[in-house]
């Protein structure tokens, strides 16, 4: 039994108490991006657009037009400039729609910024829809700017450091067990190494 604990206890140590290691980044992705799946009539803008981002945006007010678009990532941003009194309609992987304010104040500064936005999502795929119109409101149009998402990267030299770190210290605390149990370090070694019936004869 002993001898069990301890040999958990070395290859299963780092597993238990290694931390997850992943970076993360973002990418945009600007509306003649071909990722983005236009259906229905939607032409390039021309209300305010020295405001979009790299001066281009889609716009249309068909009501069964949509611009789909699915990545895969934990966020997604929704990026517009301020347009007059206008809305427009946006689903997320089907739930329910939401109505986003594209309205721009008075003395407010129309430039293209994050509008609206979803983060801790599951890292998988996921679709975004931008409707053309909508039955709830007149001033609903269908508007693509941009798109930023976030994706997770694994830090491969940051795990290396860490898991090295790791290994070490379950290699000490192994050691220190080994005392605890009143097992020599080089028996218990040994045994690690071949930890089976046969050597033990």
């Amino acid at each position: 039994m002993r001898n069990i604990v301890l040999h958990l206890f070395f290859f299963l140590g780092p597993l238990l108490f290694a931390p997850v290691l992943a970076k993360y980044r973002n990418v945009t992705v600007d509306n003649t991006d071909p990722s983005i799946q236009y259906v229905g009539d939607w032409n390039q803008c021309s209300l305010n657009i020295g405001a979009s981002y790299d001066g281009t945006r889609n716009c249309t007010g068909q009501q069964d037009a949509t611009a789909t678009f699915t990545f895969t990532g934990v966020a997604i941003y929704y990026i517009s400039p301020l347009i007059g009194n206008r809305t427009t309609v946006l689903t997320l992987d089907s739930g329910p729609s939401v109505l986003v304010n594209l309205t721009q104040a008075q003395g407010q500064n129309p430039n293209w910024a994050i509008r609206w936005g979803a983060s801790g999502l599951d890292n998988g795929p996921h679709t975004l829809v931008n409707y053309g119109s909508s039955n709830t409101t007149s001033s609903a149009v269908g508007e693509v700017d941009a798109f930023i998402y976030t994706v997770v990267e694994q830090d491969h030299n940051l795990a290396a450091i860490v898991g090295g770190a790791v290994a070490g210290a379950a290699a000490l605390a192994s050691v220190g067990a080994c005392c605890i149990f009143g097992q020599s370090l080089a028996d218990w070694l040994r045994q690690l190494v071949c930890f089976s019936p046969i050597c033990h004869k």
